[in-house]
């Protein structure tokens, strides 16, 4: 996750959103994460949801920062927000399709 925050240049504008996700990483309490990376800041969220409110939820939120949303539509790629998977392997980025598919309900 640092090594993606820094490629991207956006370290410093959210240090410590990301010191927080890399912690959440870390204490590999969480599973798998999707990450959001937005120019202004980032947030982790478990694939896992423990129920329908908070699956719709965080499908929602992804498709929020994707710009798909009527709230926050941009063309502006700069405005859009990235997303990855998070797992005990590595990391990789996602289109915001497969981002909110990840989010499955805890069995």
């Amino acid at each position: 996750m640092l090594r993606v925050a820094s490629e991207l240049g956006w370290l410093e504008a959210y240090c410590n959103d990301l010191y927080i996700d890399c912690r959440r990483v870390a204490e590999g309490t969480s599973g798998n994460l999707i990450w959001v990376v937005r120019h202004h800041g980032c947030r982790a969220y478990p694939t896992s949801c423990a129920n329908q409110h908070e699956l719709r939820d965080r499908r929602e939120i992804v498709r929020y920062w994707s710009g798909q949303h009527p709230l926050n539509w941009s063309e502006d790629a700069k405005c859009l927000a990235l997303f990855y998977l998070v797992t005990h392997d590595g990391i990789e980025e996602l289109s915001f399709a497969d981002a909110s598919a990840c989010f499955t309900l805890l069995e």
